[in-house]
């Protein structure tokens, strides 16, 4: 296949994004933010495809072009004649799609989902960087019908947050170091504070939680993965001795099941008024701001968006060694390593940290400081993406 051609010098290059959806999860919300600082510097022509459609598909069409090729109803019908409209809608705009990235410099794809289409959108001959945040459970999920290893397979250039994505990358699924680069996540610090007791309270009245206690919290959508169930089993150790301590979990359930067992497991906890489920919160970066130390229980985690969020707040991280990439950013002093996934050693952590509100204080300020360096600096991220794509095109020339 011929390399296309590239004039350079004085030339607005265009960029043809891709995500799988628009949930309000990790990996949307994060290209959104970095959609939105390029659209600050407003140095390339930008377009986005949505695979499928969802809840900040509205604040991506706010920003740029975009064409979604799925809703976020899509399948759910059980209306034959119309399940069979949809297919041939999407066939339809996918065909449309794929031959239209000719007319763009690159292609950015966000996450390791979208390998199908990748393969098709390389034998129009654009060059493809992927953006990639998974683990191996992620991955593996999404290599179920191969389409994990088709997105490494058809990417000119692999883009990771942390040393942890990249590394695993190249151990496990073959890719070359010299095809791999880093970009790390925007987060603007905009309004970052801790808020005020007023608003704390107010916060927890609305959520239906009782004021007056140690709040510690999760995030994100609920499973195994993220580990609600340690989550919970920290609880219960925690309240057995101290009931002044209140657990909540902020973020729904990845399927009604879950949610099913985890509120019957969990029954004791809720009528001790020790244990919370928010559910689904509105897109709010203030949401973790009434906590006083962020819990990450996940089993594995690349280089979850939460923990800077709750960084921004002055929070500050609890979370167990070697279940991802973001000891890169909590060690040594933004937050605190539990050596194992240990829910007896955590439990006995929570509790002493109750009684440590100065070293809660400097660990969060600390974590603020350290996410304006690593993540809040428009500048250096911007830099950082710009630098990625000249040496993409640059090698495409070449």
């Amino acid at each position: 296949m011929q390399k296309k051609q590239y004039q350079l010098k004085n030339k607005k290059e265009k960029i043809f994004f891709i995500s799988h959806d628009s949930s309000q999860t990790g990996a949307p919300i994060l290209l959104l933010r970095l959609i939105e600082l390029l659209c600050k510097y407003d140095k390339y022509d930008i377009e986005l495809l949505l695979v499928r459609g969802g809840v900040l598909e509205n604040k991506f069409r706010l920003l740029l072009p975009v064409t979604t090729l799925k809703s976020h109803i899509y399948g759910k019908t059980r209306n034959i004649v119309r399940r069979v409209f949809e297919y041939l809608r999407y066939r339809i705009r996918l065909y449309k799609v794929i031959n239209r990235t000719r007319e763009f410099d690159l292609v950015f794809n966000n996450t390791i989902a979208n390998g199908k289409i990748l393969r098709q959108i390389k034998t129009k001959g654009t060059p493809v960087i992927s953006y990639i945040h998974e683990l191996d459970s992620v991955i593996n999920e999404f290599n179920r019908f191969g389409e994990a290893n088709r997105t490494i397979q058809f990417s000119d250039l692999v883009v990771c947050p942390s040393r942890a994505v990249a590394d695993n990358l190249i151990k496990k699924y073959d890719l070359s170091s010299e095809k791999t680069d880093f970009l790390p996540y925007f987060i603007s610090n905009d309004r970052a504070n801790k808020i005020s007791e007023e608003e704390k309270n107010t916060w927890l009245n609305r959520l239906g939680i009782p004021s007056g206690k140690f709040y510690v919290g999760g995030m994100g959508t609920a499973t195994y993965r993220k580990g609600i169930d340690l989550f919970a089993e920290v609880c219960r150790k925690v309240v057995s001795i101290d009931q002044e301590i209140c657990f909540v979990w902020i973020g729904d359930f990845v399927d009604a099941a879950t949610k099913e067992k985890m509120e019957a497991d969990a029954n004791d906890l809720f009528k001790s008024n020790s244990f919370f489920l928010t559910g689904a919160l509105p897109m709010n970066t203030a949401n973790p701001g009434f906590l006083d130390i962020f819990f990450l229980s996940s089993r594995e985690d690349p280089y979850p968006l939460v923990v800077l969020e709750a960084a921004r707040m002055k929070i500050p991280t609890l979370y167990f060694k070697n279940t991802g990439g973001i000891q890169e950013f909590i060690e040594p002093d933004a937050g605190w390593g539990i050596d194992s996934i240990d829910t007896s050693l955590a439990a006995e952590k929570i509790v002493a940290l109750k009684n440590n509100r100065n070293e809660i204080n400097t660990r969060g300020n600390l974590a603020f400081l350290k996410l304006c360096r690593m993540h809040a600096d428009e500048n250096r991220v911007f830099s950082e993406f710009d630098r990625i794509v000249k040496k993409m095109l640059n090698n495409n020339v070449n």
